[in-house]
This record gives C-alpha cells, sequence and structure tokens, in this order.
C-alpha cells in the first residue's frame, strides 16, 4: 500500500481511507466482481514495480 509518498506493508486490521493507494493482485475475474467497492483504478503510480 502507498500512503503518501511512503510504501508501507498491510496488516489484515489495517483502516484503508480514499486515500490509500494498492496494488491487487489476484484473477481478473476476482478483481473485476469487486471493482465497484475498491473506487478508482490508476494507470501507473510511482511506487514497486511488478513484472
Amino acid at each position: 500500500m502507498k500512503r503518501g509518498d511512503k510504501v508501507i506493508a498491510v496488516t489484515p486490521d489495517m483502516p484503508l481511507n480514499e486515500n490509500h493507494i494498492l496494488l491487487l493482485v489476484g484473477r481478473r475475474k476476482g478483481i473485476v466482481a469487486l471493482a465497484s467497492s475498491l473506487g478508482k483504478e490508476l494507470d501507473a503510480e510511482d511506487g514497486p514495480e511488478m513484472t
């Protein structure tokens, strides 16, 4: 998760707010099913790179 300019580890009890940026990893079908409750998708964001 990215909070401001810092990338931080996520814990199961961590509260989220609208300013947090998350990298979600999972099957497309599952992510699409949650899309309406997740918020806006970003095209790109500085942070950990995934390949």
